[in-house]
């Protein structure tokens, strides 16, 4: 049963046919009378006696009318405050940044903050989150948005590209080919890549992305960041990142080195929300950036 059976049933009720009930409501006579028929299947009793110059309502039909007519006017009544109540609006556009924890991680989020800020006049509060944090902050309403580096494509969410970004690799810096001015797949397929649990099985992350263009490199597992230095020095390995050398990390003694461009492939950076629910400070965002897409 719905409030839209209810509504025909006392058009038709009132009308005495469910011609003149369709054309009150707009709608078509096939409508008004399935709807009926499928309500008086769910009730298991027929509320109108199809007559030959219109419909009677039954006795069923009479006493359902009066439950029915006061259901109606309460739920029109609750309607007309809705739509007349303004709904609250965040003051504050709440985004969550999916990405590892990288040097100056401070300095961008600060960056693209202001850059909302000043473009939109409304303030922002820019978190970095794992991947399946994020999610679980979105579910839980606490943050209107996700930004992920590479695209998320899930039943529950949608995921607008707004950005590319060049692909890059962070090693330590007497790696062997820490000297070159940028790296091949075939020149990093020897070497282990760094699989960061949280973000490699989340997205179409930039390993993923690379793993699906025929990267051979063996690939480890980093479960904490107390591993990763010896990965680094030891094992020689390598970790994608988006490739601008300024994220060379200084806490590991690392180097950034781009993707030789006959390698490169442009990595989507993506704001993903829960469907059907887009907060107008986020629908204002994803205007801008669709509109002003540089590459970073």
């Amino acid at each position: 049963m719905n409030i839209v059976q209810i509504r025909y049933f006392v058009a038709v009720y009132h009308a005495g046919s469910f011609s003149k009930a369709a054309k009150e409501q707009f709608v078509t006579v096939q409508a008004v009378s399935k709807s009926i028929a499928d309500l008086e299947s769910e009730l298991g009793r027929e509320l109108f006696e199809r007559k030959s110059r219109g419909v009677v309502p039954t006795a069923f039909g009479e006493a359902f009318y009066a439950k029915a007519a006061g259901a109606l006017r309460d739920f029109d009544e609750l309607q007309t405050f809705a739509d007349g109540t303004p709904s609250p609006q965040p003051s504050m556009l709440r985004l969550a940044l999916c990405a590892p924890n990288f040097n100056g991680n401070e300095r961008v989020l600060a960056n693209i903050r202001a850059l909302i800020s000043r473009q939109l006049g409304t303030n922002a509060e820019l978190t970095l989150s794992g991947g399946f944090e994020g999610i679980d902050l979105l579910r839980k309403a606490d943050v209107d948005a996700l930004i992920t580096i590479g695209r998320l494509d899930t039943p529950h969410t949608d995921c607008v590209p707004v950005l590319t970004a060049p692909p890059g690799v962070s090693f330590s810096a007497r790696h062997p080919l820490a000297s070159q001015e940028s790296v091949t797949i075939d020149q990093l397929d020897p070497y282990p890549v760094c699989v960061a649990k949280d973000f490699d099985y989340f997205n179409e992350s930039i390993l993923i992305t690379y793993v699906n263009c025929g990267l051979k490199s063996p690939r480890e597992t980093i479960l904490s960041a107390d591993e990763f230095p010896a990965f680094l020095e030891e094992r020689h390995g390598y970790a994608f990142v988006v490739g601008l050398p300024a994220l060379s990390d200084d806490r590991y003694d690392t180097v950034v080195r781009p993707v030789a461009a006959q390698d490169a492939v442009p990595i989507p950076i993506c704001l993903v929300t829960l469907k059907l629910s887009k907060s107008p400070l986020y629908l204002a965002v994803e205007r801008f950036l669709t509109d002003n897409a540089p590459r970073i």
